[in-house]
């Protein structure tokens, strides 16, 4: 295809804001073609050369890699912090178990008595 072509195509897909964002969106998700399956990428080479079409792929793929890398700390956060709550509460309630309480204050106090009456001996 001709540069003229080329661009009269890549208009198509970048005429305007929200149908440069719908383009960009399909790119990001693996269907960048037109509606002759032809690459945009390849389109962009031809009508501004090969700066333009790196700059286009560099930017594809940190938007892609910027964004999963964002939604995956979000959740590996969430996760982590509601670990850490429900073992807080595991916590709380061992420690408010008042026969655990007894029973663990009973085994020190027998403990305690026998080593005291040993001493004694």
């Amino acid at each position: 295809q001709t540069e003229n072509g080329s661009r009269r195509t890549l208009e198509k897909y970048f005429k305007s804001v929200p149908r440069a964002m719908l383009t960009i969106f399909r790119c990001s998700f693996g269907d960048c073609s037109t509606e002759q399956g032809t690459p945009i990428f390849e389109h962009v080479v031809e009508s501004y050369g090969w700066f333009w079409s790196f700059f286009l792929c560099a930017f594809l793929f940190l938007m892609v890699v910027g964004i999963s890398n964002v939604i995956g700390a979000i959740f590996l956060q969430s996760v982590l912090a509601s670990g850490a709550s429900l073992e807080q509460r595991k916590r709380d309630a061992r420690l408010d178990c008042e026969v655990r309480w007894a029973t663990n204050f009973m085994i020190f106090l027998r403990a305690l008595l026998t080593r005291s009456q040993m001493s004694d001996l």
